[in-house]
C-alpha cells in the first residue's frame, strides 16, 4: 500500500514556487528540473501542461530530449496517469512526439516545417503592422517606440535570454494593442 502524496505547501490560491528549471549536466547527459505544480484552483493536469509547455518553449528541455514518465511524475509531483495525459496534450500541440514502445521526446522541427512556420509568421506580422499603421493612436505609437527601444537594449546586452524574450513579448503586445485601437 502506498502512502498518499503530500500536496505542495502553498498559500491560498497561490501556486507553489517551482524549483529551478535550469538544465544541468550530470554524467554527460542533460538534466533538467521543472519542479512540482502548485495546488491551486486550476486542475493539476492543466498546471502540469503549462509548466512542461513553458519549459519546452523556453528551451529548458531541448528538442530531441527524452521525457521520461517516471522522472516527470517525480518532478511535477503528479500521478503517472496525469503525466500521460499531459504528454498526449503536448503531442496534440506538436510540442512532443510520442514514439510507441520508446516513450516521448520533445519534437524536433524539420527545416521545411521551420520555413513554413516562419513564412506564416511573416504574413501575420505584415498584417499586424498594416493594421497598426491604419489604426494606432498617438499613445499606442509612443508605446510601440518605447517597447522597440527596450527590445533593442535587450538585444545589445546579449546576456539574459529571458530579458530579450520579455522585451520581444512587450514589443508584440504593443504592436497588437495598437492594431486593435481606433483613431
Amino acid at each position: 500500500m502506498s502512502t498518499p502524496r503530500k500536496p505542495a505547501k502553498t498559500t491560498s490560491r497561490t501556486p507553489a514556487k517551482t524549483t529551478s528549471r535550469t538544465p544541468a549536466k550530470a554524467n554527460g547527459a542533460a538534466q533538467w528540473s521543472v519542479g512540482p505544480v502548485g495546488r491551486v484552483a486550476a486542475p493539476l493536469r492543466e498546471q502540469a501542461v503549462s509548466v512542461l509547455r513553458q519549459a519546452i518553449l523556453d528551451f529548458e528541455i531541448r528538442p530531441g530530449q527524452r521525457l521520461i514518465e517516471r522522472k516527470l511524475v517525480e518532478e511535477l509531483d503528479v500521478s503517472r496517469a496525469t503525466v500521460r495525459e499531459v504528454l498526449a496534450r503536448l503531442a496534440s500541440e506538436g510540442l512532443v512526439t510520442v514514439i510507441p514502445q520508446r516513450g516521448a521526446i520533445v519534437s524536433v522541427l524539420s527545416v521545411a516545417e521551420a520555413v513554413d512556420i516562419y513564412e506564416m509568421r511573416v504574413a501575420l506580422e505584415v498584417l499586424a503592422v498594416q493594421r497598426f499603421v491604419e489604426r494606432a493612436t498617438p499613445q499606442r505609437v509612443r508605446e510601440l517606440r518605447k517597447a522597440l527601444t527596450g527590445y533593442e537594449k535587450a538585444v545589445r546586452s546579449r546576456g539574459d535570454t529571458n530579458k530579450r524574450l520579455r522585451a520581444k513579448d512587450a514589443f508584440y503586445e504593443a504592436l497588437l494593442a495598437g492594431r486593435r485601437a481606433h483613431r
